[in-house]
């Protein structure tokens, strides 16, 4: 009798673990996983207090990594998001080009947003499909205007004819400029200078006046508009040679 009750306990608890063990089995294998997304979120790449026009980041996952959703956002205020997966699949970012940069190149990810003047702690924040989350906050300090422009000439190129010339002013982390150029009696001038640029840049003036000139150039970037360099030219009634 001893024996039988015995040999029934043990059918009856082979038959239960037998009935768990799936289930146990099942529920190790959908684990959660609870790892954040393993991205590059600082725009100044080491250390804060960088300068620039456009904060980025970009760059390739890693073998098992996911990324759902990266954006940017300063406070409470969201900048961008990019939805890299909604649940159909991870779409890579694709081709990239920098800031000022006219060579781009293929990436997983990437986000770019416009730095406000003065200093702005900016959040780059990413997400995946279970809701893992990482963020990085950097301080960044956006564009400042450009420096004055150097070197600037004018001289005599012809009968009543000018040529102003000048060398490129500091775009203090700008990648393009715009020169603007005035004088008296004449609608402005612009230039736009975008990489890559060479030479220098310059405007001729022609049917001016006989006696003085001034000629006045300022740089403009994002970051505002440069300080003013003048010089003036005397323009005699008959042109020499």
């Amino acid at each position: 009798m001893t024996t039988r009750v015995v040999h029934a306990l043990v059918l009856l608890l082979l038959v239960a673990g037998a009935a768990v063990l799936p289930g146990a089995m099942a529920s190790a294998d959908d684990e959660v996983d609870t790892t954040a997304p393993q991205v590059q979120l600082n725009p100044c790449f080491e250390g804060t207090g960088c300068r620039l026009v456009r904060a980025a980041v970009h760059g390739d996952l890693e073998p098992g990594d996911d990324l759902a959703v990266l954006g940017a956002r300063i406070g409470d205020q969201v900048l961008a998001e990019h939805v890299f997966d909604d649940g159909s699949g991870f779409v890579p970012y694709g081709p990239y080009w920098p800031y000022g940069s006219d060579v781009g190149f293929l990436v997983d990810y990437a986000l770019s947003v416009e730095v406000p003047r003065g200093s702005s702690d900016i959040t780059f924040y990413a997400r995946d499909l279970e809701g893992n989350s990482s963020e990085l906050t950097t301080t960044v300090l956006g564009p400042v205007p450009p420096g004055p422009v150097r070197r600037l000439t004018a001289r005599l190129s012809g009968h009543r004819t000018a040529q102003v010339s000048w060398g490129p002013a500091s775009r203090a982390g700008s990648c393009c400029v715009r020169y603007t150029v005035r004088t008296p009696g004449r609608a402005p001038r612009s230039y736009a200078s975008l990489p890559p640029s060479f030479g220098l840049p310059g405007f001729t003036y022609r049917s001016l006046t006989p006696g003085w000139h001034r000629f006045t150039v300022r740089a403009s970037t994002e970051g505002g508009t440069g300080p003013a360099r003048s010089v003036r030219l005397f323009v005699p009634r008959r042109h020499a040679g």
